[in-house]
């Protein structure tokens, strides 16, 4: 089997996006899993850009959907940008290719098999207190690069039950498709199982 990970994030520094890209790739490499890993950027156009920041005046002052902030990579136009380091990649290499966004595989070529794995949807994640801010159309483009990918994705895998249960209940015909895959905690290091062992004997003897 061989795996193309698709990441916007630094995927060395255990510390961006709570350690997740980090312990993906340490963990396909642990189990044996031949892979590799493509790390891109925003490719707009100048074009692009000028009309993200057009968005941004605009649903600033509530003249496109409700009054917020416009994070444009939530958008088409950026999901759509990534297809500059497509060119650049033999996709028929690899078994599948896996990403944590879902602008990240949007617009792949439509013959290759895409995973996603995800810990919160674009309208559960705006449940967070510090995107309050964020503005209607920020949450409607994000939706519905979201709805694409779960269309298109071969494989969807949740941080918990109550996500993929949330996911069901907009889109009950992914039944098939969607899986739980809970993430551990986000430590520096990988722990030596005697001392999980010990860690764990001492909490059950302070509860008694």
């Amino acid at each position: 089997m061989k795996v193309l990970f698709i990441t916007d994030y630094d995927y060395t520094n255990p510390r961006l996006r709570s350690g997740v890209p980090y312990f993906l790739v340490h963990g396909l490499k642990e189990a044996g899993i031949i892979h590799n890993v493509l790390v891109v950027a925003d490719a707009r156009s100048i074009g692009q850009k000028l009309l993200s920041r057009f968005k941004q005046f605009l649903c600033k002052h509530g003249l496109l959907g409700s009054a917020g902030f416009y994070d444009a990579s939530y958008g088409k136009a950026m999901a759509k940008s990534y297809a500059k380091f497509w060119r650049t990649i033999n996709f028929g290499d690899y078994d599948f290719v896996m990403s944590i966004k879902p602008q990240l595989l949007a617009f792949l070529p439509i013959e290759v098999k895409a995973v996603l794995w995800i810990d919160n949807t674009i309208q559960s994640y705006a449940l967070y207190p510090e995107m309050k801010d964020i503005s209607s159309m920020s949450l409607k483009e994000g939706a519905e690069i979201e709805a694409i990918v779960f269309k298109r994705a071969n494989k969807i895998f949740t941080a918990s039950l109550w996500l993929k249960q949330y996911i069901l209940s907009q889109m009950p015909m992914l039944s098939s498709t969607i899986h739980v895959l809970p993430r551990g905690a986000n430590l520096p290091e990988f722990p030596v199982f005697h001392e999980v062992e010990l860690a764990i004997s001492k909490r059950l003897q302070s509860k008694r």
